[in-house]
């Protein structure tokens, strides 16, 4: 029997199925048990993250959701060939530069080899989406969390490098110093994200060079800029990685802080995108993907050049490690033709590439979209609005927001104070990236030393824009207060964003949130927390501040499937305790049982604590558990068959009649 609920929303089932608790998996509870000793409050989250996704690796990185055809390969192996043709030739270098410093001419010449990629099926399911799919199965545990990190991805835009030239050879890939956003007040204001260049940041990509892009999945490219707890390059906090001497101590596993590991500050960047960028099976299916790495690869050349400087040779400091995924003579995952994780190191790809310098004040090579910041010296990006005067234009773009989830998520761990969150990162140690700002030349002039040149620049760089309003709903009964505006919501599985058209493959399930605090707070606690807006409210009497916004994050990572639930709410932080309703989804158990991994956590990183319903206990009774679930078509019925999208005041009516058989005690 169905129930149909009025207003904007939705059609759920009745009450369907058994929820019971779960373990967690041998392999996931063995690296929890070895990073104990690092945890603290602001760090759990991110050290648990980095743990799951190792998992996650390991368990679906085996199996190929995708595979390539025989037309495919052989056309991959060509591309490998063209570079050594071109070794052989001693032609000239190619030369890659910051993308705001190409002419006009250059830029559409990219943007179009890139759309002719995307378009052209004579390999499935086109010469473009090979590319994103060459980035999953085994690419996922080889390509990460190790020394093979900055070999395999050097290989890998080579590749697509050949690939663009095969549709026109002028072009030679950019990359995008994302430092130059980090040096604006609100980074999400940059030109970058217009028409002109990459198109929207918020939502479906409607405009620019990718409009209306869909995904090898079926659904469409979306963004998300400025996602909390997330920064992009910050050159202050990367003069960390130039500071040392060895790839061992700036790449996974062995970096000993999160600011000196370059694949955290990369890590970053991917989350701060959000959308596609933010998985790492999904992340090459937004173009972003390869202007980011390209420059990442061109701070891992700094780097080199300065160990050169040093008298380490770059080309033999691959790392020891005991991931059976990153020694280095074992083969690269998903390239052709093949190489050797060394390989990446040989001083093979410094004879056909050299990078230019990004730009710089007082010039910054472009002032159409750069201009120096005469305080910090340092070059940054234009404002839209900036651009769009300068060349007389009259329509800016405006931007619907809309949240897709990651696959396996990459984990932040270097922040931007700008964007919520702070607080140290995963693997010991804080992160140092709030503040600061990083334009100018990360990585220092000359390819060399440290990262960033220019004076400190500053903390903080005052408040971002509210990205999105909260509504609060007090309850009748003293303590309980309940909020009703959500911030973001999405589903993913394993074959791309879910939308309207196939949400029957999903579930939800009621939850309870218990906030409490441990003690009282001042406002002047709050206020100091960058908790409280920067305006507030004044009466005839005086200040009457807002209500405090404490987000709280609702995550379901698939066990036995592989996809990702997110949501955020927000609860008010004013309150000594609130018991908040909510609900989470996860893919309906059909032949066989559904297991998934329920975390809920805040702003600053800190998990709450799930307790399960002790089952037939009454009034009902919770203790501790794991937070993993196994979920059937047994009775007694304990979650939803989810059929269409539904209001939040509704959904919450709905699931108010019954109890959750999670909850999660969060504490401040």
């Amino acid at each position: 029997m169905l129930q149909v609920i009025a207003g904007l929303g939705i059609l759920v089932s009745a009450a369907f199925g058994l929820i019971q608790e779960d373990i967690i998996p041998p392999l996931l509870q063995d690296c929890y048990s070895r990073h104990e000793h690092l945890m603290t409050a602001s760090n759990e989250y991110a050290i648990q993250t980095d743990c799951l996704q190792t998992f996650l690796n390991t368990t679906y990185g085996a199996k190929t959701f995708n595979t390539l055809d025989e037309t495919a390969l052989k056309w991959l192996d060509s591309l490998g060939m063209k570079s050594h043709r071109r070794l052989k030739r001693q032609a000239h270098k190619r030369r890659r530069r910051e993308i705001r410093t190409l002419s006009s001419y250059e830029l559409r010449a990219f943007f179009n080899a890139i759309n002719a990629l995307k378009r052209d099926r004579s390999v499935s399911p086109n010469k473009y989406d090979v590319f994103a799919l060459m980035h999953q199965t085994l690419a996922l545990p080889s390509a990460h969390r190790g020394p093979n990190f900055v070999s395999w991805h050097r290989y890998y835009l080579e590749l697509f490098e050949n690939a663009l030239k095969e549709k026109n050879r002028r072009v030679t890939m950019p990359y995008w110093a994302s430092n130059l956003e980090h040096e604006m007040d609100d980074p999400t204001d940059s030109v970058f994200f217009t028409s002109m260049f990459v198109g929207n940041g918020v939502g479906r990509v409607i405009y620019g060079p990718f409009a209306n892009w869909t995904t090898p999945g079926g659904g469409f490219l979306q963004r998300n800029i400025g996602a909390r707890r997330s920064s992009l390059i910050n050159a202050t906090a990367l003069r960390s990685v130039f500071q040392k001497r060895y790839n061992r101590e700036i790449l996974s596993p062995t970096a000993t802080r999160n600011i000196e590991n370059l694949e955290r500050h990369h890590d970053s960047v991917h989350v701060w995108i959000g959308g596609q960028m933010s998985g790492t099976s999904t992340s090459p299916q937004d173009p972003i993907f390869f202007l980011h790495h390209c420059y990442i690869d061109y701070l891992w050349e700094v780097f080199r050049k300065r160990q050169s400087r040093l008298g380490i040779n770059p080309y033999t400091d691959y790392p020891q490690t005991t991931n059976r995924f990153h020694q280095r003579n074992r083969i690269m995952d998903n390239l052709r033709p093949p190489k050797r994780n060394i390989e990446g190191y040989s001083s093979y790809f410094a004879k056909i590439i050299e990078y230019a310098e990004p730009p710089s004040c007082p010039n910054c090579d472009n002032r159409e979209y750069l201009r120096c910041n005469r305080t910090t010296n340092r070059c940054q990006s234009r404002t839209r609005s900036e651009f769009f005067e300068m060349m007389l234009e009259t329509t800016i773009y405006k931007e619907t927001p809309l949240v897709i989830p990651p696959a396996e998520r990459f984990e932040a761990t270097i922040f931007d104070s700008r964007s919520g969150g702070g607080g140290g990162g995963g693997g010991g140690g804080g992160n140092g990236g709030g503040g600061g700002g990083g334009g100018g030349g990360a990585g220092g002039g000359g390819g060399g030393g440290g990262g960033g040149g220019g004076g400190g620049g500053g903390g903080g760089g005052g408040r971002r824009k509210k990205r999105a309003s909260s509504f609060y709903k007090s309850g009748n009964e003293g303590q309980v207060n309940v909020l009703t505006g959500r911030v973001r919501s999405f589903m993913y599985d394993s074959k791309g964003v879910s939308d309207d058209s196939n949400l029957f493959k999903w579930a939800i399930a009621p939850i309870t949130i218990i906030f409490e605090k441990t003690q009282m707070s001042g406002m002047n606690d709050i206020s100091n927390a960058n908790l409280i807006p920067a305006d507030v409210v004044h009466n005839g009497i005086g200040k009457v501040f807002e209500p405090s916004p404490f987000p709280v994050t609702v995550e379901t990572t698939g066990f036995s499937y592989n996809g990702n639930y997110v949501d955020t709410i927000v609860l008010d932080e004013r309150s000594i305790m609130s018991v908040t309703p909510f609900y989470i989804t996860f893919r309906s158990p059909m032949l066989k049982e559904t297991k998934a991994y329920v975390r809920v956590f805040d702003s600053r990183g800190k998990l709450c604590q799930p307790q399960c319903l002790i089952t037939g206990s009454y009034p009902p009774i919770y203790h501790n558990c794991s937070g993993v679930i196994k979920v059937n078509q047994s009775s007694p019925r304990m979650y939803y068959k989810k059929l269409r999208l539904l209001t939040e005041t509704d959904l919450m009516k709905t699931l108010l009649t019954d109890s959750s058989f999670l909850s999660f005690k969060c504490m401040l």
